[in-house]
Order: structure tokens, then sequence, then C-alpha cells
């Protein structure tokens, strides 16, 4: 019986074997420990190509390069329908794809790829909850709704439905946010992050999180510390 899924971040740390962060080879180094899931972040280019890279780590940045430019310069940073095609060879990987920029356009081109490559039940978009409008969103949290609304289109689109729905996947740092946040953004995992030394307020809050006609299975809540380093999972 598998008690605990684990997830790479940043598709795992390997800089000792110096192996970049999201990238294919670092995916790869995980999956051949045992990971089940990866975390790997995804942004435009200049010239609006979706690529894995979480922006404003390197210098130049490659958010504000053209594909051309990123190939030659970070060859080892891959285009999203490279991870497509990596996560549709590993039945058994699960990736979590966090939305770093908030861009309608980002989500229209990755909505079209998971559903073109049939993994709405493999990838779930991912985003930190953030307090700021950018291009008309309130929140990575709203990004991940219309994200929701986006894939329903092109579900209802589709003659017998067969690729199914977006998952999404919303983080928060407010435990009093927690209802709201469900109730407003409906993800199916929640996970509340937080540097609160003591774990006890982080249940509590968790035993008091209800949502009405949620089913058990539907939502999963999941509460961390980076303090204590654990994770705690309720369905």
């Amino acid at each position: 019986m598998r008690y605990f899924d684990i997830c790479a971040h940043r598709g795992g740390d390997f800089r000792h074997k110096q192996i970049p962060p999201n990238s294919l080879r670092g995916f790869e180094e995980s999956y051949a420990i045992g990971v089940n899931g990866i975390e790997t972040d995804v942004c435009l280019s200049k010239d609006n190509e979706p690529i894995i890279c979480h922006p404003g780590l390197l210098r130049p940045d490659p958010a504000k390069m053209n594909w051309k430019e990123i190939r030659q310069q970070y060859p080892f940073i891959p285009h999203f329908n490279d991870l497509l095609d990596y996560i549709r060879r590993k039945p058994f990987l699960t990736c979590f794809l966090d939305l770093k920029v908030n861009s309608k356009t980002l989500v229209a081109k990755v909505c079209d790829g998971i559903f073109e490559a049939n993994l709405s039940g493999k990838i779930i978009l991912t985003a930190p909850r953030k307090r700021i409008a950018i291009a008309g969103l309130y929140s990575n949290g709203e990004l991940l709704a219309h994200a929701q609304t986006y894939g329903q289109n092109l579900v209802n689109q589709s003659a017998r439905g067969r690729h199914g729905r977006i998952k999404t996947h919303v983080i928060d740092i407010w435990p009093v946010n927690m209802a709201k946040t469900a109730e407003q953004f409906e993800p199916d995992i929640f996970i509340l992050c937080s540097k609160q030394k003591s774990l006890t307020r982080l249940l509590i809050c968790l035993m008091k999180f209800t949502k009405p006609n949620q089913s058990s299975s539907a939502l999963k809540c999941s509460a961390v510390s980076p303090t204590h380093r654990k994770q705690l999972i309720t369905s």
C-alpha cells in the first residue's frame, strides 16, 4: 500500500550532478529514484512559445528571449511540447504544472496542449494565490478558474468529451482563506503553505474546513510547514 505521493519540486534538485532544474534530465533522475510526481514551471518566451522555465532565475532571462535564442543559449530548457511527450511516456507519473505568468495566452496554449495530448488526467495546473491585478486577472487562483472554464469549453466542443477536464491545484498561505478560496475557485487539490511553527493550528484549520456538497474524494487538502518539512494530507 502506498501512503504518500512523492513530488519533486522543479523536477528535482540535482545540482550536485550539474543537472539544471526544470529539465528533462532532472525529471528522468527523479523518476529513476521512484518519485510519482513532478512539479515544474511554465511561462512564455518573448515570442509567446510555452517553455518549461521559472522566469527570473537565469540571466539573461529566458522569458525575455525568443525560442530560437533560448535553444541556442539554454539547450536544457524544454519546450512545453517536450514535457507533454515526456509525461505521455510515463504512465504512472503525475505533473503539477505551475503557471508562472498571469496570461490567458499561456492558459490557452497549455490547455490546448493538454487536451490534444489526452493528458488531462495526468497534468494538474497549479499556482500560488496572489493579491495582484495583472491583465484583468486578480490572482493566479482566478487564472486557474479561467483555465477550468477554457478547458470545459474545449470539452463541450468535443463530440464525445473524451479528454476529460482540466484539473487545478491552488496554494494559499492564509488558513482563514481556505473555505473562501476553495468555494471561489473549486480546485481539485488545495495546499496550505505556512511558516507557523506549530502544525497544530494548521490541523485545526483543516478540521474546520468544510465545503457543502463536496464529496470526500473530490478535494484534497494539504498543510505544509517549511519549518518542520512535514506534509499532512486529508481527503
